[in-house]
């Protein structure tokens, strides 16, 4: 498991057992995991190991939530999660190539980017609770952040196809 250096009281701390499951500890909210079955198979592509909801647990401050990912093909629509966790609905999506954002009831409330010094969040409301932030960053963790737009994956393929 790994922990972010240098975390004061305000920032998450992250454990994360890659393809197994990711916790997050942030001052004033609820502790956050998302966990795989030990048992299911692992996908590779997948941080958490599976995008399978059967295959997935989610609970915060023990009470269990509602994880729905999408399959994550070659939209970024594809690469969507959905939780619900204490009677609100929370969209994590993919809004550019390198960034995800949080949304509840259609209000965005923050993105997570990763870059080579770790993850980031940027609060996009005041609204925004330090459970959703810690929500924010189990996803992050669990699913990834940002996707590629359909467009610019079919400049891709077709880039590598033989003339």
């Amino acid at each position: 498991m790994s922990t972010p250096p240098h975390c004061h009281d305000d920032e998450p701390r992250l454990a994360v057992d890659p393809g197994l499951s990711v916790v997050v500890d942030l001052a004033g909210a609820p502790q956050v995991r998302i966990e795989r079955d030990p048992a299911s198979k692992r996908q590779e592509f997948v941080p958490i190991g599976s995008r399978r909801p059967e295959d997935l647990t989610l609970t915060v401050g023990g009470a269990v939530g509602e994880l729905r990912p999408s399959r994550a093909a070659m939209t970024r629509r594809s690469h969507r999660v959905h939780a619900v966790v204490g009677g609100s609905t929370y969209l994590f999506t993919p809004v550019s190539v390198d960034e995800s954002a949080l949304l509840r009831d259609d209000v965005r409330l923050g993105t997570f980017a990763r870059d080579d010094d770790g993850l980031a969040a940027t609060p996009d409301s005041a609204e925004v609770t330090p459970l959703e932030t810690a929500l924010g960053y189990a996803l992050a963790e669990a699913f990834g952040t940002g996707a590629r737009s359909l467009v610019a994956g079919l400049f891709e393929v077709a880039s590598l196809t033989p003339d």
